[in-house]
């Protein structure tokens, strides 16, 4: 089965940067750059990971969570932050909120950073 991954970045290079790696690993990757296109997104159903940004225009990373629980989709995909922002606070806030788990961006090279990608989609 496909691995569908919804890739949440507002940073243009950033974000086509991880979809190449995604890609090149052999996920298929939908890119968009704020949580309102996520959510759209989302509503699709098709999938498996959303990796999202915390700090973003419009919809941010937690409101995108928040509006997320709201909608009550019959298929919610896991949810895992990818930021540079090690702010426990606001991490803590996200994962009360539903997130899975998080990635720091800076800490991952493009290897370990699809090895974790993996490892969170074959999680039960």
């Amino acid at each position: 089965m496909d691995k569908f991954i919804l890739l949440v970045e507002d940073y243009q290079e950033t974000r086509e940067l991880y979809a190449q790696v995604l890609g090149e690993a052999g996920f298929s990757v939908t890119q968009v750059s704020d949580g309102k296109e996520a959510l759209e997104e989302v509503k699709k159903g098709i999938y498996s990971l959303v990796l999202l940004d915390i700090m973003m225009p419009i919809v941010n990373g937690v409101q995108f969570l928040k509006q997320l629980k709201k909608i009550g989709l019959a298929h919610t995909p896991r949810v895992v932050l990818l930021t540079n922002l090690a702010n426990e606070q606001v991490i803590n806030e996200a994962m009360k909120e539903g997130a899975y788990s998080y990635l720091i961006k800076s800490d991952l090279t493009p290897e370990e950073f699809t090895r974790r990608v993996r490892t969170i989609l074959e999680t039960k």
